[in-house]
């Protein structure tokens, strides 16, 4: 009887053994399922998170150029939420494609021009260029977003994939682009040297190098014997050109007038670039703004046009030099702004927004910021010089005593993609902005505008203070984390060479504009009062 119960035991104990092991195996597949589910959710609410966005990429134009195979592209972020972290462009000749990834971000209305020599395709026989934004998502993790624009290189025109904010469906609109020109006449670069064409809505401009007769140019090499161009030489004083920046010798018969651009002492040059320190030539006076003295401008307000791009608008540049001004001692200007994120000055030639500003007149001062990368060699420094001399006339126009203060902006920081990939240092790039922005206001203005007086157009050296800031041991940071535009300490400095700029004035003792703490406004104010000396002070 004994053994007969112990028995039954032995068979309940093992039923309850095998339920608990069915239980933990159901458990353990219950958690395995729930893991595979919940790695899913997530991914699908990131997806979703996407979806919302209204995004809008748009490919302005693209110009290819067969000698180095490379091929810039135009790209446009236009109004629209989602912010990207980098830009895949995918070019494809119909048989082949090749991708490339942009660690780029773009802001609203923010236009960039992209270049890539490509490894892989001919760029002669692109077809397609698309663009697709790049998101990092809240787990770390990157996804691809959908194709935005693709652009027809041949036809020049771009198909747009818009997405609605209501809907999840997409639209496919097809939209003309603006070319660079449609004929030959839009690509001439004021140079007779050069063979100026348009091939699908893209300028090129040709040097010319062979001996033409009727070209009205005479290349080097080339003499009267061989182009009627070439007026024969004999000495060199038959090549004066009438321009003291330039040594003109005669060569075989021909004239060459070479500029000046290296620093010398008594030889009657100061080229661009130079200053009193490094060529004597050069007035010891670092800006000329006429006759605009403390004992003239003090018994009034002036009123001063801002025309510029976000590096004028962030930290409110108009705003800060009036409070700097009134902080000064001056009776606080009329301080006004025409800034559009994204633009160049050729984008506000264009724009009756700034026009209807700049034609109101009666303007004292008008300070002109150009896009940050357009006067260096990766963008378009003769149409910026161009655009200064075109503004200087329109301003003069309606306001004949403006003065015209241009804002020398600053270097991408070190590890900007456009530093990394084509400037090799910051340094390199400001010392392009520096070169450019000087000879605008002092050798092309006075040569090529209608009013030019040649003393009322000056530079502020905005960046050239940057530079100066990061030559210290420990130098403050000026530009935003991961971008490259100014910090509040950068817009401060920004704000306080301009100030200077205009009112030849030091800067010690103004006001921290309430944006940086006292200590270091000081400092910035005692860097701009070192790098200055004007003729003005008392």
């Amino acid at each position: 009887m004994q053994k007969s119960v112990m028995r039954g035991n032995r068979k309940g104990l093992s039923t309850i053994v095998s339920t608990l092991l069915i239980l933990l195996l159901v458990f353990v597949a219950v958690g395995i399922l729930w893991s595979v589910v919940r790695t899913f959710i997530q991914s699908g609410s990131e997806e979703v998170s996407l979806g919302k966005f209204t995004l809008d990429l748009q490919i302005d134009s693209v110009a290819v150029n067969d000698t180095n195979n490379t091929v810039y592209v135009k790209v446009q972020r236009n109004v629209g939420t989602g912010n990207f972290s980098a830009l895949k462009f995918v070019f494809s000749d119909d048989s082949e494609s090749e991708s490339i990834v942009y660690n780029q971000s773009l802001l609203e209305n923010e236009k960039l021009t992209f270049s890539f020599i490509l490894s892989k395709l001919n760029v002669s026989n692109l077809v397609t260029v698309e663009v697709i934004p790049i998101f990092t998502l809240s787990s770390g993790k990157t996804s691809s977003g959908d194709v935005k624009d693709t652009y027809y290189v041949k036809e020049g025109y771009s198909v747009r994939i818009t997405s609605g904010s209501s809907s999840t469906n997409t639209t496919t609109n097809t939209t003309n682009t603006t070319a660079e020109c449609t004929v030959n006449s839009d690509c001439n670069d004021d140079s007779n040297g050069t063979t100026d064409t348009c091939s699908l809505g893209v300028c090129y401009n040709t040097a010319i190098t062979q001996c033409i007769n009727g070209d009205s140019y005479c290349p080097s090499g080339c003499d009267s014997s061989n182009d009627s161009d070439c007026v024969g030489c004999i000495t060199d004083s038959e090549c004066n050109d009438g321009d003291s920046s330039t040594i003109d010798i005669c060569t075989l018969g021909v004239c060459q007038n070479t500029k000046l651009t290296t620093c010398t002492n008594n030889d009657g040059v100061c080229p661009a670039g130079c200053t009193n320190s490094t060529d004597n030539d050069c007035s010891s006076d670092l800006f000329y703004i006429d006759s605009r003295c403390r004992d003239i401008i003090s018994d009034r307000a002036l009123n001063i046009l801002f025309i510029g791009n976000s590096f004028t608008g962030y930290g409110d540049i108009y705003l800060l030099v009036k409070q700097l001004a009134t902080d000064g001692g001056w009776i606080s200007p009329s301080t006004t702004k025409a800034v559009i994120y994204g633009a160049s000055l050729s984008d506000h030639r264009n724009s009756s927004y700034t026009l209807g500003k700049v034609d109101t007149g009666n303007w004292d001062v008008v300070v002109l910021q150009d896009y940050s990368n357009r006067p260096t060699s990766v963008g378009d420094p003769a149409g910026f010089k161009d655009d200064v001399a075109w503004f200087y006339d329109r301003i003069k126009a309606s306001s004949p005593n403006a003065t015209i203060v241009l804002y020398e902006t600053f270097a991408y920081p070190e590890t900007n993609s456009y530093i990394v990939n084509y400037f090799g240092s910051s340094a390199a790039m400001q010392s392009e902005l520096r070169s450019n922005y000087n000879d605008a206001a002092y050798n092309y203005v006075p040569a090529y505008a209608s009013y030019s007086l040649a003393t009322d157009i000056t530079v502020a050296p905005v960046g050239d203070a940057w530079e100066q800031e990061f030559l210290l041991n420990n130098p403050l940071t000026l530009h935003i984390d991961g971008d490259y535009h100014p910090n509040d300490y950068g817009s401060y400095l920004n704000a306080l060479m301009i100030y200077a700029t205009i009112y030849q004035t030091d800067t010690l003792g103004v006001g921290n504009g309430s944006l940086i703490d006292s200590t270091n406004a000081t400092h910035l104010q005692n860097l701009v009062d070192n790098m200055n000396n004007y003729p003005c002070i008392e």
